[in-house]
């Protein structure tokens, strides 16, 4: 499936989740749930429960890249050059994303800033007692670290041949333009084969990282608090941890 894909090829380039559906709204501390194909829904947040934590902000801000590795080409047009095989005009400026195999993905966010739990130890084995009490769902996901950017272009093949001709009608710079550039304006001129795409769009929380109760392999404690392999499907104590994207499997 497209977003199975699309979570498990930024899960492994970013050590980030990826936001299904990348507009989705997500707060720290939200509690979440898997919906198949939907995405996450939300089902409330750790505060409902009488729980609170320390949020930690990063103090510098990032761009996130990421293209599948020998599937994409990104190619800058600019005003007054003809490109055969776009839909732009040769007085447009603008991108040509070129795709080369299905479900290739595209990924830019920039201006991105991080927010997490900071005593997220001391909150996983507050949750751990509540779940050993009876009074936590196994299937809560906590949201324990947001991105949230200040532009955004995500673009999926839905086809090995897919092509998004992307118009810039904004204000192209010297340096060219990129795909998450607010200030160029991009918009689909033209799409051929695309399966998702989201252009320059502002206020996304494209990347997160959570946990949740699960079974520990190893034997750890319940006051534990550990990385989730993809091992550790069953047996053992119960332990609150982070999440991968095979999580979302089970």
């Amino acid at each position: 499936m497209l977003h199975k894909t699309y979570r498990a090829e930024l899960y492994s380039a970013l050590g980030y989740l990826a936001t299904w559906l990348p507009n989705s709204g997500l707060q720290l501390g939200d509690l979440v749930v898997a919906a198949g194909d939907s995405g996450l829904v939300r089902v409330g947040h750790i505060r409902h429960h009488g729980l609170s934590f320390t949020p930690h902000s990063g103090s510098t801000r990032a761009t996130y890249e990421y293209a599948s590795s020998g599937a994409v080409s990104v190619f800058t047009k600019i005003a007054g050059q003809a490109v055969p095989g776009s839909s732009l005009a040769d007085a447009e400026a603008g991108l040509v994303v070129k795709f080369s195999r299905t479900n290739a993905i595209v990924f830019e966010a920039s201006g991105c800033s991080s927010t997490s739990i900071a005593d997220l130890a001391s909150l996983g084995r507050a949750i751990e007692k509540r779940y050993a009490a009876g009074k936590w769902d196994r299937k809560w996901m906590l949201v324990t670290e947001l991105v949230k950017a200040q532009g955004a272009t995500i673009i999926i093949a839905g086809s090995q041949s897919a092509q998004a001709d992307l118009k810039a009608s904004g204000t192209v710079g010297t340096g060219g333009i990129r795909l998450s550039d607010l200030n160029a304006k991009l918009e689909a001129k033209n799409t051929v084969g695309i399966g998702f795409k989201i252009i320059a769009s502002t206020g996304l929380t494209p990347l997160y990282r959570a946990s949740q109760i699960k079974a520990s392999w190893f034997g750890l404690g319940s006051g534990q608090f550990r990385p989730r392999s993809s091992e550790s499907k069953a047996g053992g104590p119960i332990a609150f941890a982070d999440l991968a994207p095979d999580d979302f499997l089970d």
